[in-house]
């Protein structure tokens, strides 16, 4: 709404509420920066602090003032809960975690779609991506039929959109 709308009341309370992401909910402080959970200062979920990575995204592409800080903690965090698997079929691929200390193995394409988002929102190349986002699309799938897996299609679709290239075609 910000930056669409572009007006300065919308623009300030979109800087306060990022400024509460990041100085008031982020878990640690300084350089101990991490993700996000539901509450302020709790311990980083890989869900949660996905939401909070696109809403940094956004704040900055809006023009407002996003703390280098709360991208470095992010970092970290994805870092954290990041699994590199060397000798997948398609390449260094990495899948991920839910949190460091909670696999979530039945997820991990849908947390891998997640962690692969947040790694290109915050700049990371396609090349250092593209095994990771086929290894999700591989083990997730594409939609047919009648299940539907809203939450993996979201981050899914918006990831291999991203991606482009040859896994979007």
């Amino acid at each position: 709404a910000a930056g669409m709308g572009n007006r300065l009341e919308t623009k300030t309370a979109a800087q306060k509420a990022i400024d509460y992401c990041t100085e008031v909910h982020q878990s640690g402080d300084g350089y101990d920066r991490g993700g996000w959970r539901y509450g302020p200062k709790e311990a980083g979920d890989l869900s949660v602090t996905g939401w909070f990575i696109m809403a940094l995204k956004s704040a900055k592409v809006a023009g407002l003032k996003v703390s280098p800080a709360a991208f470095d903690g992010a970092i970290r965090f994805l870092d954290s809960v990041e699994i590199k698997d060397a000798a997948a079929s398609y390449g260094t691929a990495s899948h991920y975690k839910y949190t460091p200390q909670d696999e979530h193995a039945n997820s991990a394409h849908r947390l891998t779609a997640i962690g692969n988002l947040a790694r290109q929102f915050m700049g990371w190349k396609r090349e250092e991506l593209q095994a990771s986002v086929e290894w999700f699309v591989n083990k997730g799938g594409v939609p047919r039929g009648e299940a539907v897996d809203l939450y993996y299609w979201y981050y899914g679709t918006l990831c291999v959109f991203q991606q482009g290239g040859n896994t979007w075609g």
